[in-house]
């Protein structure tokens, strides 16, 4: 009987991960900004270097300008 609960328990959740995660939202490029902007502040905010805090902002903003140009 245990071994039985364990197959559907097992099935149901393989399921659920299946089938449970939909469509993710898309942002648009004002949200895009929004975001970028917000995690740069709390980069430059919360990391201890600075000089390497700017390094990731500038790769970070990088990465998205080529993001958005390929698209």
């Amino acid at each position: 009987m245990k071994k039985c609960n364990f197959i559907i328990i097992l099935i149901l959740l393989t399921f659920s991960m299946l089938f449970g995660q939909g469509r993710q939202p898309s942002l648009d490029e004002a949200e895009k900004k929004t975001v970028i902007d917000l995690v740069c502040a709390n980069l430059k905010r919360e990391y201890i270097f600075p000089e390497i805090t700017q390094k990731y902002i500038d790769k970070l903003k990088e990465y998205v300008l080529l993001e958005n140009m390929t698209v």
